[in-house]
């Protein structure tokens, strides 16, 4: 709903509403670099995850593998963003790398719970 109580991050609501479409462009993007809906191998899986932060609309897949032994490897990641206009773009990829790993590591060291 557009009248959901969300955190805009100080941008006034009248001028950056929460927009739905934006959120499913970038969750279809990364799930199309992703190849979604492939057939994948014995103990391999892939998840994906979506938000709007700071004005941002992110959208990451992740594929993994367990093997027989119970180890997880992280075998790829693919992320799409929607950040409006850019100005330095390897900020974008910094962020977007370092966001990345500290997501991963997270997700593998402490877990994430909600």
């Amino acid at each position: 709903s557009q009248n959901a109580n969300y955190n805009n991050y100080g941008g006034d609501k009248a001028v950056y509403p929460l927009e739905i479409s934006r959120l499913r462009h970038v969750i279809e993007k990364a799930a199309s670099m992703a190849n979604w809906g492939r057939t994948l191998a014995k103990g391999r899986g892939l998840g994906i995850a979506a938000h709007r932060s700071f004005l941002t609309y992110v959208a990451t897949v992740v594929e993994v593998e367990v093997s027989d032994a119970g180890d997880l490897n992280v075998i790829k990641s693919w992320v799409a963003i929607d950040a409006g206009t850019v100005v330095n773009t390897d900020t974008v990829k910094n962020q977007t790398q370092g966001g990345s790993i500290y997501g991963i590591t997270t997700a593998i060291s402490d877990g994430i719970t909600f």
